[in-house]
């Protein structure tokens, strides 16, 4: 676990602790305003989802949704991820993971506080853990990858540079939404997502 609650304050350790371990956590935090913004969002797309899409909405949502984009290129998430990595990054993946109340159980952890942000790689092992609380947990999870990483199988991804400069192209470029969630962003969204069905969305 890393010193402090923000990136400025442990960053050395944060550092240290991703690089070793594969993760660390708090790095900090977005605005309350937003994270109560998005939940609510979600929980309405929940009872009353979107006509029109042929594809699941929670991978890939911020080609769907502005707010979801805004969420995954919002600075406090963009400065951590520069400080564990080069400084240029494509957003390639997102998911809103709502949790009701579960039994506990015995696990390992620790406590995240309300719109905190945790950094873990993509292949390490990891769990939320139960919610013992009354409502639901809502987690948006964003998957970052540098520009220079080069896809050997599957068909082709796409993503959005969010940072630097993208110097390689190895990637097709999606743009952000426009609309919420228009045509447009419905049109996009099917065009990332077609190739992909095939493999039940593993290589989205």
């Amino acid at each position: 676990m890393c010193a402090g609650n923000s990136i400025e304050s442990g960053s050395d350790l944060l550092v240290d602790r991703y690089h070793s371990g594969g993760y660390c956590f708090p790095v900090g935090a977005v605005p309350v305003s937003m994270a109560t913004d998005a939940a609510g969002r979600i929980a309405a797309l929940i009872k009353d989802p979107p006509a029109g899409l042929n594809y699941p909405r929670n991978l890939k949502a911020h080609l769907l949704f502005d707010w979801v984009y805004k969420l995954s290129v919002h600075p406090t998430v963009l400065d951590a991820e520069k400080k564990l990595s080069t400084p240029i990054f494509c957003c390639k993946q997102q998911m809103y993971l709502p949790k009701q109340r579960t039994a506990p159980n015995i696990s390992i952890g620790t406590r995240m506080r309300t719109t905190g942000i945790s950094i873990h790689h993509c292949l390490l092992a990891h769990s939320t853990g139960t919610n013992q609380t009354a409502n639901p947990r809502i987690g948006l999870g964003i998957r970052y990858m540098s520009p220079h990483v080069r896809q050997t199988e599957g068909p082709a991804m796409s993503s959005i540079p969010v940072s630097g400069e993208d110097r390689h192209g190895y990637y097709k470029v999606d743009a952000p939404p426009t609309d919420h969630p228009g045509p447009d962003a419905i049109r996009s969204h099917a065009r990332s997502m077609a190739p992909h069905a095939a493999e039940n969305y593993a290589t989205a």
